[in-house]
C-alpha cells in the first residue's frame, strides 16, 4: 500500500513541479515583454516624454505619424502578454492615446494640440465662457496610461 501513496505523492510532486516551471517561464516572457515595450515606446518618443525640452506644438501631428507604425507593432506584439481581464483597458489606452475622437484605427492628434478657446455661454450672451486645452499634459496622461500595462504589477 505505502508503495502506491508513495508513486502517487511522487507524481503529484511531480505535477506540482512542473506547473511552478511553466507559470514562472510565462512569467519570464512576460517581464520581458514589459521590458521591451516600455523601451520602444520610450525610444519612439524620445525628446516628447518623459520630458519635453522643445515640445513641437502645432507641429506635433507629424511627428507622431511618423512613429506610428513603430508603436503599432509594439502594441501587437505586447498585447498577448496583457492579462485578459485588462485588454479592453490596454485597448482603450492605445487608442486614446492615437485617436482624439476615439475613432479606432484612425489617427488623429489634436487631442496633442494647445489652445483656448472663447465663446458666449448660451443661456447668457453676455458671459464669455474660456476653455483651455493643455495638449502636452494630455500627451503626457495618454503615454504613462499606455506605459502603465508594462508595470510589474500591472496584472
Amino acid at each position: 500500500m505505502s508503495g502506491i501513496w508513495g508513486a502517487l505523492a511522487t507524481a503529484i510532486r511531480s505535477i506540482w513541479d512542473r506547473r511552478q516551471r511553466r507559470a514562472e517561464s510565462i512569467e519570464g516572457h512576460r517581464a520581458a515583454a514589459r521590458v521591451k515595450f516600455r523601451a520602444v515606446v520610450l525610444e519612439a518618443l524620445e525628446g516628447l516624454y518623459p520630458e519635453a525640452p522643445k515640445w513641437p506644438g502645432p507641429k506635433i501631428d507629424p511627428v507622431l505619424r511618423a512613429q506610428y507604425s513603430k508603436l503599432q507593432r509594439a502594441v501587437e506584439e505586447f498585447r498577448p502578454f496583457v492579462p485578459v481581464e485588462l485588454q479592453d483597458q490596454f485597448e482603450r489606452a492605445w487608442g486614446a492615446y492615437y485617436s482624439s475622437l476615439k475613432r479606432y484605427g484612425q489617427q488623429d492628434y489634436q487631442h496633442y494640440q494647445t489652445f483656448t478657446s472663447v465663446r458666449r455661454a448660451p443661456d447668457d450672451p453676455e458671459r464669455i465662457i474660456e476653455t483651455s486645452q493643455d495638449g502636452q499634459a494630455n500627451f503626457k496622461i495618454n503615454v504613462a496610461a499606455l506605459l502603465a500595462f508594462a508595470n510589474e504589477n500591472a496584472r
